[in-house]
């Protein structure tokens, strides 16, 4: 029976002789059959291929930066009243004008108000376009591939 098992290990056989060997060989509970597993192992290594470079590149571009600005502006103008009233009179707004009585007091044989004048102030408002030079920088980035000795490559990323 050796010798049939041993025949086994022959690559040569056909798939009709381990037929027939099984067939011939008839095994007891006490034989025993060694079974045989082949197992890959895979294993890594680093390899360098190349090398990138990445550098940045500051570009200055003058530039007009246009703008509206709002600036306000006050025309003061004298109004006379010339008119006695019997208590101080308020500041007082009407429309975009605000009104500042002006109050002198006035010897009589009685003591009273008596109003001088009213200045009227009235805003403006101007908005103007201006523009002004001004310089901007912009970055971005140059990648360059370079093989193992340090040589540029021609390849795109």
């Amino acid at each position: 029976m050796q010798k049939d098992l041993d025949a086994t290990d022959d690559p040569r056989r056909s798939v009709a002789d381990e037929a027939t060997l099984a067939e011939n060989v008839s095994l007891t509970d006490d034989d025993v059959v060694t079974l045989v597993e082949e197992r890959a192992l895979v294993t890594k290594r680093r390899y360098e291929s190349g090398v990138v470079r990445v550098r940045t590149v500051t570009e200055s571009v003058d530039h007009i930066e246009r703008a509206a600005l709002e600036f306000e502006t006050a025309e003061v103008t004298h109004h006379p009243i010339n008119q006695f009233v019997d208590q101080m009179p308020a500041q007082r707004e009407d429309g975009d004008v605000t009104i500042v009585p002006v109050v002198e007091e006035r010897l009589v044989v009685e003591k009273r108000l008596f109003v001088t004048e009213e200045i009227h102030i009235r805003r403006k408002r101007h908005t103007e376009d201006v523009e002004l030079p001004v310089t901007l920088r912009r970055q971005h980035a140059v990648v360059e591939r370079l093989d193992p000795s340090g040589a540029s490559r021609d390849e795109p990323l």
